[in-house]
């Protein structure tokens, strides 16, 4: 169950989804039903088409797309493992993909449909799920998108591990150490699918917070409402954007934020049941750990002196059956907000 919060008071949805102006990237909900596993996703932004990008995590893996409004098959692949595909899907579909093994799935639009033959592509904002469908994990396996220059993928390491990254051809790409809590930032090549394989339990996070888009954190247990979080931060923040971290919580919970380069609290406060507390803590990467179950979200409202620069994007958040999550909805500048009971076919 989700409860929104607006202006301080409480409404409940069922299943939520926040749509702005313009879909940037959506982790697509997985359900695994005996022999197929399940994935749902909404295109709905102001670009006309989007695209799918598909990758084998096993040898012969079938792959079946679903148009849920038409009930219609709108794509079949086959696929092994590394191997990649792209599909293109009209704006306001909401479709289903039903495969026989794990896939990865990124589902990827702009202003333009992304071209896979060029040399960049949007900037992925999110965590990456690892190869057992989990935030946190020791292999990754993904279509890389992102533009000519900077390093938007950083890998945060739970614990001491030995890192390797492979191309799609097989081929290392780099290979690197970190200790448990350190992180380092890298390029990748857009449209190329890579393996990043850890001897230790790993983060991805792609999309630097300077790119103001709004978005849920996962917590290290893997679920949206958690105790322990990692994130990007900033080192220095704008008084001319209304932006930060903000924390809710069902309970009263008292919450600690770490700056995870330097190893020192930047932060403790208190958080009283259903009042959404705003923090901009200055660190390029924070630990957030509370006493009780908090959900954690990045959130952009608007730039505080213009209507010209509203961050519009899509945020996506699961709760697992039986947990109850409040949520922070933005008030500010143009929104659509779309909610409806969870009867998906």
């Amino acid at each position: 169950m989700i409860y929104c919060l607006f202006d301080g008071r409480i409404n409940r949805g069922i299943l939520l989804f926040i749509l702005f102006l313009m879909l940037i990237y959506i982790p697509l909900l997985d359900v695994h039903c005996s022999s197929e596993y399940v994935y749902y996703g909404v295109v709905d932004c102001r670009a006309k088409e989007a695209l799918i990008a598909l990758v084998g995590l096993e040898d012969d893996t079938i792959v079946r797309i679903y148009d849920l409004g038409r009930d219609k098959l709108i794509s079949e692949v086959r696929l092994d493992r590394l191997e990649k595909r792209f599909v293109v899907i009209s704006n306001g579909t909401m479709f289903k993909l039903v495969s026989d093994h794990l896939v990865s799935v990124t589902l990827l639009a702009g202003r333009e449909l992304p071209d896979p033959k060029s040399d960049k592509g949007p900037v992925v904002i999110g965590f990456l799920t690892s190869t057992s469908g989990n935030y946190v994990g020791k292999e990754f396996i993904f279509v890389a998108s992102q533009e000519l220059t900077g390093a938007p993928y950083r890998i945060l390491a739970l614990e001491d591990s030995k890192i390797t990254i492979f191309r799609e051809d097989g081929g290392e790409y780099m290979s690197f150490s970190l200790r448990a809590n350190e992180y380092r930032d890298i390029s990748l090549k857009s449209w190329v699918a890579y393996r990043v394989k850890s001897t230790g339990n790993i983060i991805i996070q792609s999309g630097e917070i300077w790119r103001q888009r709004s978005f849920f954190i996962p917590s290290v247990d893997g679920s949206f409402v958690g105790r322990r979080f990692y994130s990007r931060s900033l080192s220095s923040w704008s008084p001319a954007r209304d932006c930060g971290f903000k924390i809710l919580s069902l309970k009263n919970a008292k919450v600690t934020i770490w700056d995870v380069k330097f190893k020192r609290v930047v932060g403790r406060l208190k958080v009283e049941v259903g009042r959404a507390i705003t923090v901009k803590p200055k660190a390029e990467e924070i630990f957030v750990e509370s006493n009780e179950p908090i959900v954690l979200s990045f959130v952009h409202n608007k730039t505080v002196r213009t209507l010209l620069e509203y961050r519009a994007s899509s945020s996506y958040m699961s709760v697992k059956p039986g947990v109850e999550a409040l949520i922070y909805i933005p008030m500010k500048g143009s929104r659509r907000l779309t909610y409806s009971p969870t009867r998906i076919p």
